[in-house]
């Protein structure tokens, strides 16, 4: 049985709170159409996932990426819970290895954006719909 008091299961529930208000914000700044979008959301993890790749030296058109691309290409997909626990644990390594936590960089992040005004928001948002990005 586990404890609901530990620091694992609180920090579960925080995230878990996190998730929902990211998602309703993301509703309120973007309309469902985008928040229900999973092919929007994954271009936009995508792009998120090149950005943190880049602060770690990688660069975008290195012919790894190509190669990285192909295999995945190649291989039967796994499940939407597998790999998003596949992203997170890598989120995790990488804050690891810069000396970060995972769960602050996160709470910052959920607070700044929901500090952003909401007309930049959704003109980045376009500008990125115009150049056929999302």
């Amino acid at each position: 049985m586990s404890d609901d008091r530990s620091e694992i299961a609180i920090t579960a529930r925080r995230r878990k709170a996190r998730q929902e208000a990211v998602h309703e914000w993301s509703r309120r700044v973007y309309g469902d159409e985008h928040a229900k979008s999973r092919r929007t959301l994954s271009l936009r993890l995508l792009e998120e996932a090149f950005e943190l790749a880049q602060t770690q030296g990688l660069d975008p058109f290195d012919d790894i990426i190509e190669t990285v691309r192909q295999r995945v290409a190649s291989r039967k997909p796994g499940t939407t819970r597998e790999e998003i626990g596949n992203v997170q644990v890598m989120v995790m390594c990488i804050a690891e290895n810069a000396g970060l936590d995972v769960d602050s960089c996160e709470a910052a992040e959920v607070a700044r954006i929901h500090a952003l005004p909401v007309d930049e928001l959704r003109r980045k948002h376009q500008e990125k719909l115009d150049q056929g990005l999302i």
